[in-house]
């Protein structure tokens, strides 16, 4: 099974990172594969890296 999530960002870098741990984590736990787009929109904190 393949996952697809789309997620909007302004300068929310911590917030990134969280959510990109919670989704590998729920990927491996259930055993699917994700693929994570995410828009960014002019940040400049980081969230874009």
């Amino acid at each position: 099974m393949l996952l697809s999530i789309i997620t909007v960002a302004f300068r929310n870098l911590e917030g990134i990172v969280k959510t990109h741990a919670s989704l590998a984590h729920l990927a491996q736990a259930e055993d699917i594969s994700f693929e994570w787009i995410v828009v960014d929109g002019g940040s400049n904190d980081g969230t874009r890296e």
